[in-house]
């Protein structure tokens, strides 16, 4: 009786654990995204570059994919911004990054990703034609719900700190000072599902 009662046991514990990776194994799949975004770009209000530069437009494209976790997605990706100048300067710049999103639990039919990120942007200032390659830091959030089967819709906001405090003044402009750039940008944006 024990001897066949610690069998049953054992079948049991082997087949259940067995069923329930499968389970777990089909209920996590690979499901990767493109999205293309669009919108407004503009330095965070109240810090140096706000009293230069002005709003405009921009728009960029990533490439996000679920880790080992539906909680968990990383992303890459880049895009261009365009900023005039209330002086004689403007400003073009190119963000590169990689970042990791999170998943809100938040029961609604929106999903919300609130993403953290790190990479680097080229910057390019008109009409001195001076360019560099200077680190960044990206905090992210977006809301987006489904328009179909193959297609979401939603809004981001992205923030950049730019870290160019490691440069030194011309030395041929006294009174001249690197600042560090916060910026801001909003988009609306389409995410193609690639896999459902």
């Amino acid at each position: 009786m024990t001897k066949r009662f610690f069998i049953t046991l054992l079948l049991y514990h082997f087949l259940g654990v067995s069923l329930f990776c499968q389970f777990e194994e089909e209920s996590w799949r690979f499901r990767p995204q493109i999205g293309l975004w669009f919108g407004p770009v503009t330095p965070f209000p109240g810090s140096a570059l706000s009293y230069y530069l002005d709003t405009n437009l921009g728009g960029g494209i990533f490439w996000r994919m679920n880790l080992p976790s539906d909680t968990w997605r990383s992303e890459v990706g880049t895009s261009y911004s365009y900023y005039d100048s209330r002086f004689q300067s403007a400003l073009h710049t190119v963000p590169v990054y990689g970042a990791v999103d999170y998943l809100l639990p938040i029961e609604l039919p929106l999903t919300f990703y609130a993403k953290l990120g790190f990479g680097a942007m080229y910057v390019f200032s008109e009409p001195n034609k001076r360019e560099n390659w200077h680190p960044l830091m990206l905090l992210g959030y977006e809301a987006s719900f489904p328009a179909g089967k193959w297609v979401n819709i939603g809004a981001r906001i992205d923030y950049f700190f730019v870290y160019e405090g490691y440069l030194r003044p011309p030395p041929h402009f006294p009174g001249y000072r690197v600042v560090n750039a916060h910026l801001l940008k909003f988009g609306l944006m389409v995410n193609f599902n690639l896999s459902r």
